[in-house]
C-alpha cells in the first residue's frame, strides 16, 4: 500500500471511530457488502445484546468509487481496534490458516466458507416449509440430503485444499466451484435428491482420479486429521465448501418443496370436499428464499459459536 493511500485509508477509519460518539453505538464493524448486514446483526445481538454496533457495508476508495469485498475490509487491518473490527466471509482464509485473520487483531469471520453456509445449517432448513407454507416437511429430508452431499465432496475438497497450498495449481478455484453448480430443473428432490448426489459422483471422480496420480505423495489420512482438528470432517463439508453454490441448491430446493406441498394440500382439501378453504393455502406471501435469509439462526453447533465468541472476546 503507498503511503498516500495508506494515509487516506487511515482518515477513513478515523472518521469512522468518531461517528460513534454521534450514533451511539460500541464499535464501527465494517462488513463486505450490504448483504452481510442480516446476517453479521444477529450475531452480534446473540453475543452482545447489551451493545449497539454501526455496521458499514462499504467504503469509498480514493477515486471515489464505491468499493466492497473482503479486500476492501482487509485494506483496514492496520487500523483496527476495539472501536473498529472487520467482519468477512472466511472464504478459504480459515482452512488455510492465514495469519492474523482472528479475533485478536479485531478481524471477525464466519469460519464457513461464507455467511450462505450458516443459513443453510441442516437443523434450520428442517424448520423453513413450515414456515413458509405452513405445512409440515414429511417429503424431504435436508439432514439426510446434505449428508450425502458432504461425503460425496470430501475426498476431493481434501484434494482442492491440498492442491491450494502447492506453487502450481491443478484445480483452480473456478473449476472447483463449477463442479458444485446444478442448473435447476424440477423433480430434483425424487428419492431425496438422489439425481443430485449421483451427478456429484459422476463429477468428483475424475478429478479426484487425476489429483491423486499427479499427486503420488498424498496423504489422505494426513489431510483428514489436519482438517479435523480445524472442524472439517465428512460429514459437515457442506458448510465449508463455496455458500453462494450452496445456498442457490437449497433455495431451489426449498421451493420445490414448498410448491409440493401446497399441491398436496390443495388435493386433500378437494377430495375432501373443503373447497373454500383451498385459497387460503395461496394466501402466505413468504417464500422459501425470504425465510432461509430471514429466519432465526440456530446457535448450537461450533462454527457459529466460534463467531459468538470471537465478539465476546473483544466486547465481554
Amino acid at each position: 500500500m503507498t503511503p498516500s493511500k495508506k494515509a487516506y485509508y487511515a482518515t477513513v477509519a478515523q472518521n469512522y471511530k468518531a461517528s460513534l460518539l454521534l450514533n451511539g453505538c460500541k464499535a464501527v464493524i465494517h462488513l463486505e457488502d450490504k448483504n452481510d448486514i442480516i446476517f453479521w446483526n444477529k450475531i452480534f445481538k446473540e453475543a452482545c445484546p447489551q451493545y449497539n454496533f454501526y455496521f458499514i457495508p462499504y467504503s469509498r476508495s480514493q477515486s471515489g468509487n464505491k468499493a466492497t469485498g473482503s479486500s476492501t475490509c482487509l485494506i483496514f487491518k492496520d487500523f483496527l481496534d476495539s472501536k473498529m473490527a472487520i467482519a468477512i466471509d472466511s472464504d478459504l482464509h480459515y482452512l488455510m490458516q492465514e495469519p492474523d485473520i482472528d479475533a485478536k487483531h479485531y478481524i471477525l469471520q464466519t469460519y464457513t466458507y461464507s455467511f450462505e453456509n450458516h443459513l443453510c445449517f441442516t437443523d434450520r432448513l428442517a424448520a423453513l416449509p413450515i414456515l413458509t407454507c405452513g405445512f409440515t416437511n414429511s417429503i424431504f429430508d435436508f439432514n439426510k440430503f446434505l449428508l450425502a452431499y458432504s461425503k460425496e465432496i470430501y475426498p476431493l475438497f481434501l484434494l482442492f485444499l491440498y492442491d491450494h497450498r502447492q506453487k502450481e495449481r491443478k484445480l483452480p478455484n473456478a473449476d472447483f466451484f463449477k463442479l458444485l453448480s446444478f442448473p435447476y430443473s424440477n423433480n430434483r428432490i425424487d428419492d431425496n435428491g438422489d439425481y443430485i448426489i449421483t451427478t456429484l459422483h459422476k463429477r468428483v471422480t475424475p478429478p479426484i482420479s487425476y489429483l491423486k496420480s499427479i499427486y503420488p505423495n498424498y496423504d489422505e489420512a494426513v489431510e483428514k486429521a489436519k482438517y479435523k482438528r480445524l472442524g472439517l470432517t465428512e460429514e459437515n463439508t457442506y458448510l465449508y465448501i463455496r455458500g453462494h453454490n450452496l445456498y442457490d441448491l437449497i433455495t431451489k430446493l426449498g421451493e420445490e418443496i414448498c410448491n409440493i406441498l401446497k399441491r398436496n394440500e390443495k388435493k386433500r382439501l378437494s377430495e375432501a370436499g373443503e373447497h373454500d378453504k383451498i385459497e387460503t393455502i395461496y394466501q402466505r406471501k413468504d417464500t422459501f428464499k425470504k425465510k432461509l435469509l430471514n429466519a432465526d439462526l440456530y446457535f448450537t453447533y461450533p462454527e457459529i459459536k466460534r463467531c459468538v465468541q470471537d465478539i465476546r472476546s473483544i466486547w465481554p
